[in-house]
Parts: C-alpha cells; structure tokens; sequence
C-alpha cells in the first residue's frame, strides 16, 4: 500500500505538470498529422509515438527523484514508515502509469484518425504502443539509477546509448573492421558485459512495420515481463543503496 500510495503520489505530480500537458500536445500533434497525411502515415505516426515514449521515460528516469529530492517532498517522505527502496519502486510505478496514461493517448487518437482517413487498421495497430510498456520501464528504470550515480545530463546520455544491439560483435565489426584479435577480444569482452546491462531494446523495440508481420512471440514476451520486472527491481535497490549514501 505504501508503494502504491507514492505511485499514486507521483502519477498526481506529473499530471499537475509540464510533463502532462507536453504529452497531450505531442498526442493532438501526431492525430493532427495523421488526419493531414492519411493512410501512409500512420506507420510514420505509430513509429514516432515509440520514440517519443522512449525519450519521455529517460526524462521521467533522470528527473522524478531529482524533483523531489530539490523540493524537499523525499526527506518529508521518507519520515514517515516507508523505505528509500519502496520509493524508488512506487516512483516508477506512477512513471509507468504516467506513460500507460500516455501511449493510450496515442493509440486512441491515432486509430480515430486512421480510421477517418479509411487505413487498414488491425488489432496490432492498437497494441503497438502499449506492448512497448514493459521495455520503457526498464528505461526509466535504468535512467533513474544512473542518475544516482551521476549528473542527470550524463545518465540521460547513457541511457540515450544503453541500446543493446550497439553492444554485439557484429556492431563491433561494423565499427572496427581492422582491429586486431588481441583489441577485439579486449573489446568483445567489454561489450558483452555492456550487453548484457542494457534493456532489451534490440528485441522488443521493433519499427511498426516489422511489428505488423511478427508472429509466434507469446512466450518470449511472457519472458520479456519477468524480465522487465528483475530488471526495474534491480535498478530500483542500486538506486535506493546510491541515494542511501547520499546527503537527502
């Protein structure tokens, strides 16, 4: 109850905000565009509607406990019986509603205006987004715990790059086609281990138009929840342990 009551907290402090309402206008801007331009637009919508949610997480990451460290809302918290871990889990709770809140803005107004303009919509045009919601989670997860650690400006750069396909060998051959064996397995080594810290974007952050012909994926995406859920919690306690050492 505590967890919820602080995700209630924070989802009531975005929608009092500039976050709520810049996400409104992002909403009524890609409707807009999608009444202007029809049909070959929609793909083009659905897949900006994803970006936009997935910079709209790094930013709630970076900036929902510096906000309430800088108003003085986290110490007055935290004299009450609650711990620095259930915060950090109930803020990212009420970011996750914040972008649910969000992503079905989208979705709505952009099957409302497919559907005007006369587009082949199907049930995936109404889950695009929403499916998105478990590695968005694992963004803002990662971003809120880097900026613990560091500047908010560095930690949202980072969070920025954490794209895990740019962490795999065939990336590391794309970039680095002379490189020698000794510096390639040095670099291999490394990246393997980057890999392996970044959400899961490569998999699960798929254009519309190939998300349009998947098939088959139900278990991997069961999968994808846990995962998502071990990762949010594990970037949850780092961020408790790093705030734990700090001056509040």
């Amino acid at each position: 109850m505590k967890i919820l009551a602080v995700a209630r907290f924070t989802l009531l402090r975005l929608r009092r905000s500039r976050y709520f309402f810049a996400g409104a206008v992002l909403v009524a801007l890609l409707a807009a565009a999608t009444f202007a331009f029809g049909d070959l637009w929609v793909s083009t919508a659905q897949n900006l509607a994803r970006i936009i949610l997935w910079l709209t997480a790094i930013w709630l990451g970076i900036s929902l406990v510096h906000a309430d460290r800088a108003d003085g809302t986290l110490r007055s918290t935290l004299t009450h019986p609650i711990s620095l871990v259930e915060v950090m889990i109930g803020k990212l709770l009420g970011g996750l509603a914040y972008l649910a809140l969000v992503a079905a803005g989208f979705t709505a107004l952009l099957l409302l205006a497919g559907w005007h303009e006369g587009a082949n919509l199907t049930w995936r045009d109404a889950i695009y987004q929403l499916h998105l919601l478990p590695v968005h989670v694992t963004v803002m997860a990662l971003a809120m715990m880097l900026a613990q650690f560091a500047p908010r400006f560095m930690a949202g750069l980072i969070a920025l790059l954490a794209w895990d396909d740019f962490y795999t060998a065939e990336a590391i051959n794309r970039l680095f086609p002379n490189l020698s064996a000794t510096g390639y397995d040095l670099l291999h080594g490394f990246v393997r281990v980057v890999h392996l810290l970044c959400p899961p974007t490569s998999t699960f952050y798929l254009n519309f138009k190939e998300f349009a012909v998947l098939h088959g994926v139900g278990l991997t995406y069961s999968l994808l929840l846990v995962y998502a859920a071990h990762y949010a919690l594990a970037c949850c306690l780092l961020a408790a342990w790093a705030l734990n050492r700090q001056e509040l």
